[in-house]
């Protein structure tokens, strides 16, 4: 049923390139901290995503 869901990985080119010396962007540098903020932001983007049904019913 859910099988075209794929397990996220830890976007490990995303943690390595984080700007460590900006004073405006807050650098993330515990890797659990960073994969948990990372997740809020994949859910909130796919949560923001328009997704219109192609089957014909109404919600």
């Amino acid at each position: 049923m859910f099988s075209q869901f794929k397990k996220v990985q830890f976007p490990i080119w995303k943690y390595l390139n984080q700007p460590v010396f900006d004073p405006y962007i807050k650098t993330v540098l515990n890797p659990r901290v960073f994969w948990r903020i990372h997740s809020i932001e994949l859910l909130e983007r796919c949560l923001m995503q328009d997704v219109t049904s192609y089957d014909g019913r109404r919600d």
